[in-house]
């Protein structure tokens, strides 16, 4: 599944949506140089940005309802998108396998938390590089 920054559209991985369209396993392509732009770059490269899954696990376990909230967002994009999920791909058991093995699915949870105000930096918190 994948979360678009400036669209907030997902991408729904197959394994939460039933229907009859056909599945393909989809492939990492090689961006075409003349087609392709840095904000399609920087969309790519953010679906890589993720906590771990189990620090996400956790924040759902203590906040059951951040867990109802990313269900109910898998739910509402499978009905935009005219697909139906089933009972068996919204349970907890299988949410918390997507977020151990995929990390696109860790990244629409991660962002999802910090519109909540999750996972964000801590105020006042500041670092310096050193240069090497």
């Amino acid at each position: 599944m994948i979360l678009r920054p400036d669209s907030c559209s997902l991408v729904l991985a197959p394994a939460f949506v039933g229907g009859s369209r056909a599945q393909e396993p989809r492939q990492r392509v090689a961006p075409d140089p003349q087609t392709t732009t840095f904000a399609d770059l920087t969309r790519d490269n953010y679906d890589h940005v993720a906590a771990s899954g189990a620090q996400i696990k956790q924040l759902l376990i203590n906040d059951p309802g951040m867990l109802v909230e990313l269900k109910r967002s898998i739910a509402k994009e499978a009905g935009d998108t005219g697909r139906i999920v089933t009972d068996e791909a919204l349970t907890d058991e299988v949410f918390f396998d997507h977020l151990t093995t995929d990390v696109k699915f860790r990244s629409v949870a991660t962002r999802l938390v910090q519109g909540y105000g999750y996972l964000r930096p801590m105020e006042g918190y500041c670092f310096s590089v050193q240069p090497s």
